[in-house]
């Protein structure tokens, strides 16, 4: 799962010349966590920056969507792992309740109330028929 797209950006502002950020996913090169400084931005409906991390490395079109402001990341870092941490529990909830509905047989219909009704029509009409 990218981590980049479980979170939402925590900023949506532009980022200026020279702010410094801090990467939320590896690219090429480029661990998470590494900071930067922005050198030049780009785009209208993408956004993408120049971005001179602290290991050496420049990268050209690193989207916004992947940078954190560098006061914003240990919020950002919790914020992540809360959302995964619900996630998780959600997906745990969904397969328990989806273990426990076909332990008790499920209903017919999936849900849908039609469908089970059309099947006991039918259901009704073939023993009709058979007797």
């Amino acid at each position: 799962m990218d981590r980049a797209a479980t979170v939402a950006v925590v900023t949506t502002d532009t980022f200026k010349k020279g702010t410094r950020v801090v990467l939320n996913s590896t690219l090429n090169g480029v661990p998470e966590g590494t900071a930067g400084k922005v050198g030049m931005s780009s785009g209208l409906s993408w956004l993408k920056y120049w971005v001179t991390f602290d290991n050496g490395r420049r990268m050209g079109s690193v989207g916004h969507e992947r940078l954190v402001p560098e006061g914003d990341w240990d919020h950002y870092l919790e914020n992540r792992d809360r959302l995964e941490a619900e996630a998780a529990e959600k997906a745990k909830a969904d397969a328990q309740a989806a273990a426990k509905k076909e332990e008790s047989g499920g209903d017919a219909g999936g849900g849908d109330d039609r469908l089970a009704a059309l099947l006991a029509r039918s259901k009704a009409a073939k023993e009709k028929k058979g007797a």
